[in-house]
């Protein structure tokens, strides 16, 4: 997901005759709007579909549905539902979200349409080109980099997407480059087989390198230091074994 923030006009919930009425009115769809989303955050929850994604590549919402043993349509209105409960809470910047599958596409459009959200866009595309000079503010990937056809290049494409004090958030499979440092990692049997059943092969596929889910956290942060970020500080979370996440700054930060 990419993020630019700038002044935007205000989501508007509907019309109403004095400012008061209208700060109630938007103050109203708030609440409901946030009820939905605590309801449909239970539902991830309850039904295992956060514990499910936890444990998968990036995946189709079918893909993910078979692997929770529910009804892909029913998973793919929650999806929705947690794509645009970002941008609803952050009126006052703009969203892009971009992924190669038209079909994920054209649902998330759909959405977002029907949530009577602006500030959003979804566009079908193959990173492998992505050209964006000095666009965003904030650009986040989610065990995405290691599927690319070349991990290093899309990487410095995205540094060179980020405005000067721009931000990049990546998380990835936080396994190592070395295989006898796994042998205790959460589920590596798992993410290798995932890797050489579908990571490895959709790499190799586009004429790629083929780093797959286990290229290693240190590999990650090479190719980071490596694309031109000032700063690049690498999390490990208690409540997250299975991944790294890496905060990667154009510049240098200074603290005023």
């Amino acid at each position: 997901m990419y993020t630019e923030t700038e002044n935007y006009t205000p989501l508007d919930c509907g019309d109403s005759p004095t400012d008061g009425g209208q700060q109630f009115l938007e103050r109203s769809c708030g609440i409901i709007n946030a009820g939905a989303q605590a309801v449909m955050i239970s539902i991830g929850h309850r039904s295992g579909l956060f514990d499910t994604m936890a444990q998968l590549e990036p995946a189709t919402s079918q893909q993910i549905a078979d692997q929770a043993v529910l009804a892909e349509r029913y998973v793919r209105e929650w999806l929705a539902t947690m794509v645009t409960a970002m941008a609803e809470h952050y009126p006052q910047s703009r969203f892009s979200g971009y992924d190669l599958c038209d079909d994920a596409i054209a649902e998330a459009t759909h959405m977002a349409e029907a949530r009577g959200l602006h500030n959003i866009r979804f566009a079908a595309l193959d990173m492998t080109n992505f050209d964006e000079p000095e666009s965003y503010d904030f650009i986040t990937s989610f065990d995405a980099v290691h599927d690319q056809k070349h991990p290093a290049q899309l990487i410095a494409s995205i540094q060179r997407a980020l405005k000067p004090a721009g931000i990049y958030l990546m998380q990835d499979i936080g396994g190592s480059a070395q295989l006898e440092k796994n042998l205790d990692f959460p589920m590596a049997s798992l993410l290798y087989a995932i890797s050489a059943a579908h990571c490895t092969p959709v790499s190799i596929g586009q004429g790629g390198e083929g780093l797959g889910a286990m290229w290693g956290w240190e590999t990650a942060q090479t190719i980071l230091n490596q694309a031109g970020f000032a700063s690049v500080e690498r999390h490990f979370l208690e409540h997250d074994p299975m991944n790294v996440w890496f905060v990667s700054r154009k510049e240098q930060y200074h603290v005023s």
